[in-house]
């Protein structure tokens, strides 16, 4: 394993979304900013949106981990189902409410009375849906616009944040049944240069490594060929980490980078 060879206590460089891993850009932390701006000041929903690889996921279950830290019921959906009472159905089993009547009418009315009465007590819902632009056109959409109908006169019981790739906005479903409720929206971009560069070292550090474990010549190559997107900086970094450690190395060097992107074209082109 690599890890021994560069001291790590955890691979850094996984593609899995863990919150110990997160980073803090400049945008995730702005996303982090207004999801938390929706849930405090009862804005009912919000549109996440990014180009793959760009760290929807992450965000949404460090945002999750900070709810629960609060003592908020949260929800989180991962690859949400078709129909619009599947959809209800979904939120309701994640919250831990059962629900027997799986009629749409009946499991609105449950997670309603659910979302009052936490209201009451100052502790609003949180939904969190990843993958959004895979819903349907349809009655999925129409099921989340009937959430955002649960208001109070202080506002919304339950905030609802829609995550997907940016051709969620142009959804017809999206369009007719949320986009005009939706206040708040916030597109992730890639990383810059010196992100990128902050990026890998934070990565190194929280798995109890050196952080000049990369050259900064290799660092810069793999702003370059990266283009600053984390699933792509963690593919090449661990490829790295593998080569070098392989070869005996004691820092990845710009030349075993170029061999990572050799190895990796397909992943990188996409």
């Amino acid at each position: 394993m690599f890890e021994e060879v560069w001291g790590l206590s955890t691979s850094p460089f996984q593609n899995v979304s863990s919150t110990r891993f997160f980073f803090r850009s400049r945008v995730h932390e702005e996303a982090i900013v207004r999801m938390d701006y929706v849930v405090r000041r009862a804005k009912g929903a919000m549109a996440l949106l990014g180009a793959e690889g760009t760290g929807k996921t992450q965000v949404l279950r460090f945002f999750a981990s900070q709810c629960a830290e609060a003592g908020l019921p949260v929800a989180y959906l991962k690859y949400p189902v078709a129909g619009g009472a599947d959809l209800v159905a979904q939120a309701l089993g994640a919250f831990g409410i059962a629900c027997d009547d799986r009629t749409l009418p009946t499991l609105l009315r449950r997670l309603e009375a659910f979302c009052r009465e936490g209201w009451a007590a100052g502790r609003p819902k949180v939904l969190l849906v990843d993958d959004a632009d895979r819903l349907p056109d349809g009655d999925a959409f129409e099921a989340a616009r009937h959430l955002l109908s649960f208001e109070t006169e202080e506002g919304h019981p339950i905030a609802v944040v829609l995550a997907g790739l940016p051709s969620l906005r142009t959804r017809a479903g999206f369009a007719a049944e949320l986009a005009p409720r939706i206040e708040v929206q916030i597109a992730l971009m890639p990383l810059d240069a010196d992100e990128t560069r902050a990026y890998v070292r934070d990565h190194l550090a929280k798995a109890g490594g050196a952080m000049d474990a990369f050259q900064g010549v290799a660092l810069d190559l793999i702003a370059q060929a990266s283009g600053g997107v984390p699933r792509k900086i963690n593919a090449i970094c661990d490829a790295c980490l593998f080569i070098a450690g392989g070869e005996g190395k004691r820092s990845v060097d710009r030349n075993v980078v170029a061999q990572a992107i050799v190895e990796l074209r397909d992943l990188l082109a996409a």
